[in-house]
């Protein structure tokens, strides 16, 4: 009876010293001596080990490893543990492991070798994915490529381009690396760029007449050299809008960017000199333009923030410095915020806000910055305007499109091209009631052009400053219909029909002329 009573207490001692033994297991410290004895193995062998016991030899001197607990897989890749001690959470090892350590069916697998990563997958991400045309900018990403712990070391593109000049199918491709310099395999994805047919706006001032047309691309015309008819400027691409006047240019480009052009002689082109330029340069600083707006030596623009940024001659102290000092970079009018629309007088400045308000500031001897009274005016202030969509100036006055489509003047009115014949000076903005419904007013000094919603062209005043015609009255040129845009010079008009055709006038009773291009067999 005792002797059986000891055999169970002496079972029941081992049983108890194995699990204490169990729970004392450093699988961590094991799995990190095995890997160490595997790469001796393999230092000296290149057969697989396959069997763990043929790490015995390999193992530190001392070494309490049971390797009866461990085996390898077949492939050598794993370290496998299937009696794991309870006090160990064997998803959390894998994981500190890394990557293709895994608990799968009850099996701790441990990566044994070297880390051999999997092979990277190229992703590519594009925005837009449709619509595309030659104005449109592409957004690349790789982000969604699939590597070791997400890290992509290095990516190589093909045909990766901010934009496309031509039509037609594009192919890109990427491929990218990972951090243990893998290369994925090559992916591609296709996308279609269309060019866009006809014009999108025109602009123009003293003699010359810039067309933009929908594929970003830039025609030209001068109307000194008439016959020579309509130039494309093949050098200049993606340009959304311009704005020109005497002998330069800027454009908001279809990034957003400015770009300018021509005579620089006050710093009117923000270049940081006052260097002529005779191929486009980019006015640095500038991001974002939504408005662009320029007179003969200085120029303005405003950012989608609603920020006007100026620069060039500070005339009647114009951008708020001290007058008459040349500014050659752009930089922000202070308090100045929420504007939409910018538009500069020789001497003074009118800016449109999002809420229909309009601002001035500078030269008031005639009453056009529209504040009810003369007054040279250095700080900004705020007009007697509201509910206003676009606006026009000429030297001494200024006209304003209500949202309504009502036709506003304030300032000189000694040709009472303003809507009354009884005021030399308008101070107080003044309906021209014969017009409803406008859409766009461009001016002269000595003329008005409007166009309205149905697309009929209204002019008046005296195009030849030497003519003795004058018509103080909107008069309709009946032979213009479907206009969808209007610019004037110094003494001619222009008209953009929705069908592409640009008609060159000099007034509402002759001059009315289709402009052809250059070398047209036409």
């Amino acid at each position: 009876m005792y002797i059986l009573l000891a055999i169970i207490a002496v079972i029941f001692f081992i049983i108890v010293s194995i699990s204490i033994s169990e729970k004392n297991i450093d699988i961590m410290s094991d799995y990190k001596e095995i890997q160490e004895a595997y790469k001796k193995y393999k230092k000296k062998n290149k057969a697989l080990a396959k069997n763990i016991n043929n790490l015995r030899p390999y193992l530190k001197e001392g070494s309490t490893v049971n390797l009866s607990r461990y085996e390898i897989s077949l492939d050598d890749s794993f370290l496998l543990i299937k009696k794991i001690p309870s006090t160990i959470d064997p998803n959390q090892m894998a994981k500190k492991i890394g990557s293709p350590s895994v608990y799968k069916d009850g099996v701790l697998k441990l990566r044994l070798g070297e880390k051999q990563a999997n092979k990277p997958v190229a992703v590519i991400s594009i925005s837009p994915i449709d619509n595309i045309d030659t104005l449109t900018k592409i957004k690349y990403s790789s982000k969604e490529s699939i590597a070791e712990e997400g890290v992509i070391k290095k990516e190589e593109w093909e045909n990766k381009k901010e934009f496309f000049d031509e039509e037609g199918l594009k192919t890109i491709k990427l491929r990218v690396m990972d951090k243990y310099n893998t290369w994925s395999d090559w992916v591609s994805t296709e996308i279609f760029v269309k060019r866009e047919e006809g014009v999108r706006s025109i602009h123009a001032s003293n003699n010359k007449l810039l067309i933009i047309n929908n594929d970003g691309s830039v025609d030209t015309y001068d109307t000194k050299a008439p016959t020579e008819g309509i130039v494309k400027k093949e050098e200049i691409k993606r340009m959304k809008t311009a704005s020109v006047e005497g002998e330069h240019v800027l454009f908001i480009s279809s990034s957003s960017k400015v770009y300018s052009i021509g005579n620089n002689e006050y710093g009117q082109l923000g270049t940081g000199d006052r260097n002529y330029v005779d191929s486009l340069k980019i006015t640095w600083g500038l991001e974002n333009i939504v408005d662009i707006c320029t007179q003969s030596e200085y120029s303005g623009c405003v950012n989608s923030e609603g920020e006007v940024f100026m620069w060039g001659r500070n005339t009647e102290n114009c951008m708020g410095e001290t007058d008459g000092k040349i500014v050659e970079l752009p930089f922000k009018i202070k308090d100045l915020e929420n504007v939409k629309r910018l538009k500069l007088g020789p001497d003074y400045v009118l800016a449109l806000k999002y809420d229909g308000t309009v601002v001035g500031w500078g030269n008031n001897k005639y009453g056009q910055l529209a504040i009810g009274y003369k007054s040279k005016k250095m700080e900004i202030t705020t007009t007697l305007l509201e509910d206003i969509k676009d606006m026009a100036v000429a030297k001494d006055y200024a006209l304003f499109i209500t949202n309504s489509g009502k036709l506003l003047g304030v300032g000189d009115n000694k040709k009472s091209l303003l809507g009354t014949s009884y005021e030399e000076s308008v101070l107080f903005p003044v309906e021209i009631r014969e017009l409803k419904d406008i859409k766009k007013v461009v001016c002269s000094n000595t003329f008005i052009i409007a166009l309205d919603y149905m697309g009929y062209v209204y002019t008046w005043g005296k195009f030849d400053i030497k003519s003795n015609r004058y018509s103080m009255e909107p008069a309709k040129i009946n032979e213009l219909t479907d206009v969808v845009d209007i610019a004037c010079t110094i003494n001619k008009g222009f008209a953009l029909c929705n069908n592409g055709d640009i008609y060159e006038f000099t007034n509402n009773y002759f001059g009315l002329r289709k402009l052809g291009y250059q070398n047209d067999e036409d």
